[in-house]
């Protein structure tokens, strides 16, 4: 009878025990509490700076500056502190008097000519000077080069020729030729110019030979 009981007290607690088992413990009311939904940060885009481009100046084209007045022959025009002449005929084929001045001069190459132009200058300025650096060349339209009566080839030694190196007083005139050796077909067109002075950028007086 004892051993009956006892049995039956133990199936009895480990019915007990079997239910504590399988039943679901109760949920803390911490845990119930939902749990906060992050913040993600949200990155705010920089705008772009707005570049501002200057439009290049349009550059204004300088003036076609007008041809120079050609002087007519035998007038005097003031070109700097001279006054200055073509002083009577030139001689576009000046070979016989600058071979008959010096014998050691050599006729100008085929298909050039030796121009000689008689010139008279006058001093306008305030002090005795002399006309180097300042004298004149000859210009044509075929070739467009202004030939000075120094550049290669030269007419040499030359009748009466000017000397750029006289001083002349106020006033005071110099008379003699310069000698130029140009191309042919320069010589129905060519011309004399003279500059304004040896630092002037005003343009250059130009005179007719013919």
């Amino acid at each position: 009878m004892l051993a009956r009981r006892t049995k039956v007290l133990v199936g009895a607690v480990a019915i007990v025990l079997a239910g504590c088992a399988s039943t679901t413990p109760p949920t803390s009311p911490q845990a119930a509490v939902a749990a906060p939904t992050p913040v993600v940060a949200t990155a705010t885009a920089t705008p772009e700076p707005v570049i501002e481009v200057t439009p290049e100046p349009t550059e204004t084209p300088e003036p076609t500056p007008p041809p120079p007045t050609v002087v007519p022959k035998g007038t005097i025009a003031r070109a700097g502190d001279w006054d200055v002449k073509v002083n009577g005929k030139v001689n576009f084929n000046a070979w016989k008097p600058v071979k008959k001045e010096n014998i050691f001069n050599e006729a100008a190459p085929k298909g050039w000519k030796m121009v000689m132009v008689p010139l008279l200058v006058t001093n306008r300025g305030e002090a005795p000077a002399n006309i180097l650096g300042t004298t004149g060349y000859v210009v044509g339209d075929a070739t467009g080069v202004e030939r000075t009566d120094f550049d290669d080839p030269t007419c040499g030694v030359i009748p009466k020729e000017l000397d750029a190196f006289t001083t002349v007083r106020v006033g005071g005139t110099l008379k003699g030729n310069m000698c130029f050796v140009v191309e042919d077909g320069d010589i129905k067109t060519l011309r004399m110019g003279w500059p304004q002075g040896r630092f002037s950028d005003e343009p250059d007086i130009e005179f007719a030979l013919k």
